[in-house]
């Protein structure tokens, strides 16, 4: 995983906004002017990035049966966990044929960064909570980087900013985040 970028480190003075363009192409979401704490490399970032549009075509959480889904691939839903959940998710479902929700993310690649995940429960509603400024159209269903249960994950409405759990095999919508 490449590390956070540092906007206030010595011989940068780029600052974002709440809708400006990231260093990925995506566009800012999230922006949090003392960091919050990556869970997987405990890096102190800043901001969180969008890409510009969704994964395309609406995919699953999981290509597995709720049987064989481990506890050990247990999610956060916090600021920040978004990037290991997406990890542990891959980990646990690594099958490749048909791209899942994570496993989508994080190949994805925006403006030559590499480092895109599946955005946890609440960094995906910050992004609710800016979708025009991200230009994402009211309404539809996306799906977070967190786990409910072995057979559920959590979806946020963008309609109305609700949490729910949905079966895995379930498809929505899903859009990539970076943190820097």
């Amino acid at each position: 995983m490449i590390a956070c970028e540092n906007p206030t480190a010595a011989g940068s003075s780029i600052t974002y906004d709440i809708g400006d363009i990231g260093p990925g192409g995506g566009i800012i979401f999230y922006r949090n002017d003392y960091g919050f704490i990556m869970t997987d490399d405990s890096q102190i970032c800043h901001y969180l990035e969008a890409a510009p549009e969704d994964m395309t075509p609406e995919r699953r959480w999981s290509t597995k049966t709720e049987e064989s889904f481990p506890d050990a691939a247990r999610t956060g839903m916090g600021i920040g966990t978004g990037r290991k959940n997406t990890a542990r998710i891959i980990l646990a479902d690594p099958y490749t044929l048909y791209e899942h929700a994570a496993l989508a993310c994080y190949k994805y690649s925006g403006n030559g960064h590499d480092d895109w995940f599946l955005p946890g429960r609440d960094e995906l509603h910050e992004l609710y909570e800016n979708r025009d400024e991200v230009g994402i159209p009211c309404g539809g269903y996306y799906w977070s980087s967190s786990q409910f249960s072995h057979s559920a994950a959590w979806i946020v409405n963008f309609s109305n900013g609700a949490h729910s759990c949905e079966l895995k095999n379930d498809t929505f919508r899903v859009r990539a985040i970076r943190a820097f």
